[in-house]
């Protein structure tokens, strides 16, 4: 059992947890490169283009490290599924210990869809982590993956068969508005959803799916299809964060305007849990200071508009758990607050997030969402209607707040949505719809 949890624990390098002989030892933490192959380096990064080159070259698909990992091994951890197809035509076999590590490690980061591709080539789902890494999946939220791998066991065991779902024909029960508010012509919102990451991060499983359903949400509260911005994926770099933020921003809005900024994807946070960021598409976890756009940086620009109100809303986390959140590799952010600062106590700015410092941000998998976007939205539909007949921001959030923490709950976790700033003063009164906008 010892063995086992230092290989749970040491999940950066869980590769190294599955040695050649598939006996479970404790490991430590081994340098980034020590022996490793350029085609491993390649595969780790997820460079599709320098490892078809290196194969072209007479690259050894199926050379082992000491701990006995291969290129694909390392792909499986980036979640590449390009790389993975690569290395798979060019001779690395779907059998075998480091068939089965690829598969585990593509579970245990929660690559759904580098999962699926796995197990519908036949790589093999028994063996001696398997069980440990189900159950941490789950714990990390990753859902969709260890259920995933889980069918899989049923299956090799003369089960029912594994069925990796369809992410794509998820749908939702909240995904389409049941109401239409008027149209409010000073109102504008920047809507943000990153799913897959230009560095091989783990994906933000239902980003797009989340950021899409919003958007048709803000349209029914009233905002002209022309001031809302969707950014989805390669669109949502660190550089059009700030363009729509401080620049498109700034010359629409005045000071009757509305503004909604939406993010479902990564948050990562420094060593130390001294500034959090949101990850854009071009993010670097290593390199937060210069790809990641700080949290303080956001309250900030929406705080400088001319703008009456703004409200942002982040189905994020940071504490480097989780599907919603990243950390350098090897790194765990040493959290210490519930939250990192947040909008001016009686500004103009209010802030939904997913979850407190300390926690992870989870998916509903049955629903195709966020848990904390998907309560949003059922609390927009009418969930979150008060007794006078509308909708407040106040009244949303003691919704939103309560159904998620029981969710967590249920899968033996905590998220507990926050509110900023503290006291959220007179924007808790702010009206989002009404019943006659129905």
């Amino acid at each position: 059992m010892k063995r086992l949890l230092a290989c749970i624990l040491f999940i950066p390098v869980l590769s190294s947890c599955f040695p050649r002989n598939g006996a479970l030892r404790a490991v430590a933490p081994m340098s980034a490169e020590s022996g490793l192959t350029p085609l491993m380096m390649a595969a780790r990064d997820g460079r599709a283009d320098e490892i078809q080159a290196l194969l072209n070259r007479g690259a050894d698909v199926n050379a082992a490290n000491a701990e006995g990992s291969t290129a694909l091994v390392f792909a499986a951890q980036s979640g590449s599924l390009p790389a993975i197809k690569l290395l798979l035509a060019a001779g690395a076999p779907s059998s075998g210990p480091a068939a089965y590590k690829a598969l585990m490690l593509s579970a245990a980061y929660g690559h759904a869809e580098v999962e699926s591709y796995l197990l519908a080539q036949g790589f093999p789902a028994a063996g001696p982590m398997t069980s440990a890494v189900v159950a941490l999946a789950k714990r990390q939220g990753y859902l969709e993956a260890s259920a995933m791998l889980a069918r899989a066991i049923e299956g090799e065991a003369g089960g029912a068969p594994a069925a990796p779902p369809d992410l794509s024909s998820v749908s939702s029960d909240a995904d389409e508005p049941s109401y239409r508010e008027p149209p409010d012509p000073d109102a504008f919102a920047v809507v943000v959803g990153v799913e897959d990451y230009a560095r091989g991060l783990p994906p933000a499983t239902f980003a797009r799916r989340d950021a899409l359903a919003v958007k048709r949400h803000l349209l029914a509260l009233g905002v002209p299809p022309d001031h809302l911005r969707l950014l989805l994926g390669e669109d949502a770099t660190r550089a059009r964060l700030a363009a729509y933020l401080e620049d498109w921003l700034r010359r629409n809005t005045n000071a009757r305007s509305t503004v909604f900024f939406y993010f479902s994807g990564h948050g990562a946070a420094e060593p130390g849990g001294k500034q959090a960021y949101l990850v854009p598409f071009d993010g670097d976890p290593e390199f937060l200071a210069k790809t990641g756009f700080p949290l303080s940086r956001l309250y900030e620009d929406l705080g400088k508009l001319p703008a009456k109100r703004s409200l942002v809303m982040l189905d994020s986390c940071f504490s480097g758990a989780g599907s919603r959140s990243v950390s350098a590799e090897g790194i765990r952010p040493l959290v210490t607050r519930a939250d990192w600062g947040g909008p001016a106590v009686g500004g103009k700015v209010a802030a939904l997030t997913a979850a407190s410092g300390t926690q992870t941000a989870g998916v509903l998998a049955d629903q195709g969402h966020g848990a904390f976007t998907y309560y949003l939205l059922k609390g927009l539909n009418g969930a979150a209607m008060g007794s006078a007949g509308k909708i407040t921001l106040s009244s949303l959030y003691g919704y939103l707040r309560g159904q998620v923490v029981k969710s967590a709950a249920l899968d033996n976790r905590a998220q507990t949505p926050q509110f900023l700033p503290e006291p959220p003063g007179r924007l808790s009164g702010w009206v989002l719809r009404s019943k006659a906008g129905s």
